[in-house]
């Protein structure tokens, strides 16, 4: 079930039931042509649903399997231009979107699998849309760039081997 509340009335304002529980949401940065209103929701059952709040409802945009595990994070770029998926088998999919001109188009870019099948605790955007950081649970963190379409072969699968990405440790310190 996805909630939108009024915090202000202290009541529910809209709500729609779908099928998995939904286990992470993020709202594109408010454009002029989105008007703020456009989010997604990882579920579960690995479904992503791009969503749009409506004057009185929550309507479907798009809805698509990202991954075969449940969908833990979901993150738009600052630049409106990509977005995001981490599984919790440690899948990340990088989608092609545009939250300026067109807001039906996400297309898939390509998928990059994490060393070990690392569980993700956290995932950010860089302020400049060009990379971003991936927190696990095993104390690594990966800077991986996104992906250059261009340069992307995706003819037979969207899983890219060997994808560069660097990798840091951080351990705590023992007193």
């Amino acid at each position: 079930m996805v909630k939108v509340w009024d915090y202000v009335r202290k009541k529910i304002q809209y709500q729609r039931q779908f099928i998995g529980k939904a286990l992470t949401i993020d709202i594109l940065r408010r454009s002029e042509l989105n008007k703020g209103r456009i989010f997604a929701v990882g579920f579960e059952t690995g479904i992503v649903r791009l969503l749009n709040l409506t004057d009185n409802s929550i309507e479907l945009t798009m809805a698509f399997k990202a991954a075969d595990a449940a969908v833990k994070f979901v993150r738009f770029a600052p630049s409106q231009t990509m977005f995001v998926t981490a599984s919790a088998a440690g899948e990340i999919f990088f989608f092609d979107v545009n939250g300026h001109i067109d807001l039906s188009k996400c297309m898939p870019i390509c998928l990059v699998q994490l060393p070990d099948s690392t569980e993700i605790n956290d995932l950010k955007w860089s302020s400049d849309s060009n990379k971003i950081l991936v927190c696990c649970s095993n104390g690594y963190v990966y800077e991986i760039e996104k992906p250059n379409l261009a340069h992307v072969d995706t003819k037979d699968s969207y899983l890219i081997e060997n994808y560069p990405m660097k990798a840091y440790k951080i351990k705590m310190m023992e007193f």
